[in-house]
């Protein structure tokens, strides 16, 4: 983790194949908690990639859906999660939660929901009314059983991290 070595790891955030992106985030995310000073500026660009990615995105194709997938290992990285609760908003916002995106980038949406739920804990509770409806109704659809799973275990990181427990029966 010493700075001269990880100009080359960073270079993997900008390989063309997903997986060794993949990879290169998980790997630089455990550095970082030994090394943060020249690791978090580089992830937190990566980050700000992530979410223009997810806003701007011109179709919900492949993109839209690896940035997502990149959100959600970005999101489970313990050391990376102090550099969520700036972009907070934004990144809530990004998320492609209608039930019009295909299977695929639907189930990622939710896993990243989750993982930030679970990141943020209860600086979450501001926008919870406004994304439960929708994890609610992608549990309801019954075209794709893998929306469906996601969608109850991402409601249960929502319920567990945030107290949103008997309020959704209410609401």
């Amino acid at each position: 983790c010493q700075s001269h070595h990880l100009q080359e790891l960073f270079l993997l955030l900008q390989d063309e194949a997903f997986a060794t992106r993949a990879a290169g985030l998980r790997l630089l995310g455990r550095l970082a908690t030994i090394n943060p000073a020249p690791i978090l500026p580089v992830l937190r660009r990566l980050q700000n990639d992530l979410i223009v990615e997810l806003q701007c995105g011109v179709d919900a194709g492949r993109g839209r859906e690896e940035a997502t997938r990149l959100l959600v290992g970005f999101l489970s990285a313990k050391s990376l999660q102090r550099l969520v609760h700036p972009v907070l908003p934004s990144l809530v916002s990004a998320l492609p939660l209608d039930g019009a995106a295909p299977p695929r980038l639907a189930s990622a949406s939710l896993e990243a929901l989750g993982e930030l739920a679970q990141a943020t804990g209860v600086a979450l509770q501001p926008w919870v009314k406004e994304v439960v409806p929708h994890v609610l109704e992608i549990m309801q659809d019954q075209s794709s059983a893998s929306k469906q799973r996601t969608s109850l275990r991402t409601l249960g990181q929502i319920a567990g991290s945030t107290g949103y427990v008997i309020r959704p029966y209410l609401d």
